[in-house]
């Protein structure tokens, strides 16, 4: 056993163990030679199932690279195509063959991952849902990042094409940025990843909500971010470097004056906005003045709705669903078949916000020993439900005449039946005189039959 050992070790063909508890316990020469981290860098370290690249540690990246799917460490060998990240931060096409080594009892102690190397990542067909999964938002994140300089966002839609593209160019703008779309859709995760993305980024993200705060309270919170822009004693980190008008058509017109003023003198500043209108209607109204309007639009960006962009939905719970492993002791590889389907056939009127919701709770119902989501929460079924349903369908509109009537004659035979059919009793209930309730009653053709 201890020649075994020394050999894996010494082996120039990439290999590395991850124990039961998922900490890295052997990462040999091959693997240094690949990497250029030593042994030493990696080995005691925590692996865990997530493809998220947003954490700035390299080496966090690479052990989240090599940990096995959570099936692996239950007794299932696989393979998985992922992107090896060395020191230097190139990223590797490779292979990883995992095989679950067994005691007596046949219970998995650790797993032995193998580094082949391949010329493009390709997701198998016969792997589970959740593996393919996993490797197609590994992929589908080094693409964004190569194609456009971009992390932490997932799309490959035919109509996020554009967004992702707008985004890479405004990226290297100054200029105002607007942002439309439905509540929840991801305007200011958009914009925050404008901002912090920028090569000439500086200083913290400012959202103000223009409509959940008072005239006063906006005033007051735009003074301070514009004497913080202008104070030079603080540090460059820790002043405003953009500020976030969240659904800027409720911004007050005498407030839009000094945002105008801030766009023509703050050098630093960068400006960006969000509705979920089109605000142009708020200028035609004249609660916003049309230079205000033009400054702020000069990129506008918009994002449309999670239905419309069905092809991104399973990368997106994938991802929400491996943001929950990191700092977790159970690992939760992605979703069954039937749950994959529901996600797909779900409509999500919430939007982002509600997949996320969806997928955290999902999570935290999950049972302790499942290596996959097989069930959504009550609410998604629910969901789904009223989906399959539909609203009750509203009556088919009729004229006014005939709806006048017909209130008309429920209001007289309610009257009758109050005044248990007197007639002199029911016309002073309705404040007529008795001869015009006898010609009404005639006119809408009701019975004395009917007032019983």
């Amino acid at each position: 056993m201890m020649q075994l050992d020394r050999w894996l070790r010494d082996s120039c063909s990439p290999a590395f163990v991850v124990d039961a508890r998922r900490r890295l316990v052997c990462f040999n020469t091959g693997c240094e030679q690949l990497t250029g981290y030593s042994a030493s860098d990696i080995e005691g370290k925590l692996c865990e199932y997530t493809s998220d690249d947003t954490h700035p540690d390299a080496l966090e990246r690479l052990t989240s690279t090599l940990c096995p799917p959570p099936e692996v460490l239950r007794g299932a060998p696989t393979t998985v195509p992922v992107y090896i990240v060395t020191q230097d931060g190139t990223e590797l096409p490779k292979l990883l063959t995992f095989h679950p080594l067994r005691n007596a009892e046949t219970d998995t102690y650790s797993a032995l991952g193998l580094i082949s190397s391949i010329d493009t990542p390709t997701i198998a067909t016969d792997e589970s849902p959740s593996q393919q999964l996993h490797a197609e938002l590994a992929s589908l994140r080094h693409t964004i990042r190569q194609r456009y300089g971009i992390q932490s966002y997932i799309a490959q839609s035919s109509n996020m094409t554009r967004v992702l593209e707008q985004i890479a160019l405004a990226r290297n703008a100054r200029a105002a940025v607007h942002l439309r779309g439905a509540t929840g859709c991801g305007k200011q995760h958009t914009a925050r990843l404008i901002h912090y993305s920028s090569s000439e980024q500086r200083g913290v993200f400012v959202p103000l909500d223009c409509r959940r705060l008072s005239a006063r309270e906006l005033q007051r919170s735009l003074q301070h971010v514009l004497e913080g822009e202008q104070t030079s004693a603080a540090p460059s980190g820790l002043k405003p470097g953009a500020v976030y008008l969240i659904d800027v058509e409720y911004t007050p017109r005498d407030l839009q004056q000094t945002v105008l003023d801030a766009l023509q003198g703050a050098e630093r500043l960068r400006w960006f906005s969000s509705s979920t209108m089109d605000i142009r209607h708020a200028v035609e109204d004249d609660r916003l003045r049309p230079d205000f309007y033009h400054r702020l639009t000069t990129l506008t960006i918009e994002l449309p709705q999670l239905n419309a962009r069905s092809a991104d939905v399973l990368p997106l719970a994938q991802h929400f669903l491996e943001k929950l492993n990191r700092g977790q002791d159970r690992q939760i590889g992605g979703f069954s078949q039937p749950v994959c389907d529901q996600l797909e056939q779900y409509n999500w009127p919430g939007q982002l916000t509600e997949l996320q919701t969806i997928i955290e709770t999902a999570w935290r119902n999950c049972p302790d020993d499942s290596t996959v989501i097989d069930k959504l929460p009550h609410a998604f079924e629910a969901g789904m439900d009223f989906q399959s349903v539909g609203p009750e369908p509203e009556p088919a509109a009729e004229s006014l005449a005939d709806a006048l009537q017909q209130f008309e004659r429920r209001h007289i035979l309610q009257a009758l039946k109050q005044a248990q059919a007197n007639k002199s009793r029911a016309a002073e209930l309705l404040g007529i005189n008795r001869a015009r309730l006898y010609r009404r009653m005639q006119a809408l053709n009701i019975h004395d039959a009917e007032a019983h």
